[in-house]
């Protein structure tokens, strides 16, 4: 059996009573063809399915999710942003970048009052 997401298949880990959401990631830099290395996935309960929902994906591998306020008998909905980061010695892993931590900074400034 093979394990893992292929992108362009919908092949799933298929967790019964669970939904998912997949993020794949970027192949490498000098990469032409073969497999995208990297990216999320986000499971969760299926009878949460309404009180949960994606609300951006940054194809860097960023994604963030919304928790209804609900689920927790609160006045604020919850924000979650998950972010894939490479292993150091990845080909597409570039340590002079700090574009993807810049990113993150702003999905949590854009999000940090939506709760409200």
């Amino acid at each position: 059996m093979k394990l893992g997401l292929q992108k362009n298949t919908k092949y799933n880990l298929e967790i019964q009573g669970y939904e998912s959401y997949h993020l794949f990631g970027n192949k490498a830099y000098n990469t032409r063809k073969g497999r995208a290395s990297g990216g999320l996935s986000i499971y969760y309960k299926s009878e949460l399915k309404t009180d949960i929902s994606v609300v951006e994906t940054i194809k860097s591998g960023i994604v963030c999710i919304r928790i209804d306020k609900k689920l927790f008998d609160s006045d604020n909905h919850v924000f979650i942003c998950a972010i894939y980061i490479p292993p150091k010695n990845s080909r597409i892993s570039n340590p002079n970048d700090h574009e993807l931590f810049d990113i993150l900074e702003h999905c949590i400034e854009k999000y940090k009052t939506k709760g409200c």
